[in-house]
């Protein structure tokens, strides 16, 4: 049996993983939330949790922990060789005493279940609905704006530190371009600072760019902006305050 046969991509796969715990803590009584936002799937017994879904016997004790200790990873293992699926939650997860191992069943039940259930997608949550509403509740004209979010959440390192599509593919449908750079609070559990970013259509020739690195060069990206140099030279598109950003819009024609 081999694993390419199952899950189209990787979303597939974590939708799946996630159908299954949901289904699990049901039968088991667990008391849950289902959230999707900001490196979390789960909110449970006051917990915060990751669902991983893995095919890998090396990462039952999930290794890329981005969000500790804040999040919880618990890990939906399918054990393709012996047809079957296995739970296991980390070591500071709510469930880990009780449920640490726990067979879930036939894989090829448990998929063909899956596939033939009305589970949804949660709705991916927008951090920045309300910013996109009072930005634009304070505009005086009405103008077309795109909206490019980063929510740092945890440590960003090299090609990762800012988004790829500025320019991107799609800026010039667009009078203007807002990138919020975001900051985390994870003791409060909500949005912190906000940094705001304007990119004028008309101007976009004049920012600096750089050739894109190979992983955005892999999503269709021919440069992406130097971002120390566009911080040096153009300060005047870099706010920290929101009424400066829309003082500065309404002062121009875009």
């Amino acid at each position: 049996m081999s694993k390419k046969n199952f899950f189209k991509n990787k979303t597939q796969q974590g939708d799946f993983g996630e159908y299954l715990y949901i289904k699990f803590c049901k039968k088991n009584n667990i008391d849950f939330d289902r959230v999707n936002r900001l490196g979390r799937d789960i909110h449970l017994a006051n917990a915060k949790i990751d669902v991983k879904t893995t095919f890998n016997q090396n990462s039952k004790n999930w290794s890329d922990k981005k969000y500790k200790p804040y999040v919880k990873y618990d890990v939906i293992f399918i054990d393709i060789d012996n047809d079957s699926v296995y739970l296991y939650p980390e070591k500071d997860s709510p469930l880990r005493k009780d449920f640490y191992e726990v067979r879930l069943g036939k894989f090829t039940d448990l998929y063909d279940e899956w596939k033939t259930s009305q589970y949804e997608r949660q709705v991916k949550f927008d951090p920045i609905e309300e910013e996109k509403k009072e930005i634009e509740e304070k505009i005086t004209q009405k103008y077309k704006l795109r909206y490019i979010y980063r929510v740092l959440t945890h440590d960003w390192h090299g090609d990762h530190q800012h988004p790829f599509n500025i320019p991107g593919s799609c800026w010039q449908k667009y009078d203007a371009t807002i990138y919020l750079k975001i900051m985390f609070d994870w003791e409060k559990d909500k949005i912190g600072k906000i940094k705001y970013y304007i990119f004028l259509t008309n101007e976009m020739g004049q920012y600096p760019k750089l050739e894109s690195p190979k992983l955005a060069a892999n999503r269709g990206y021919e440069k992406i902006i130097n971002w120390q140099v566009f911080e040096e030279n153009f300060s005047k598109n870099i706010f920290h305050d929101k009424k400066d950003l829309t003082d500065f819009i309404n002062s121009r024609q875009l």
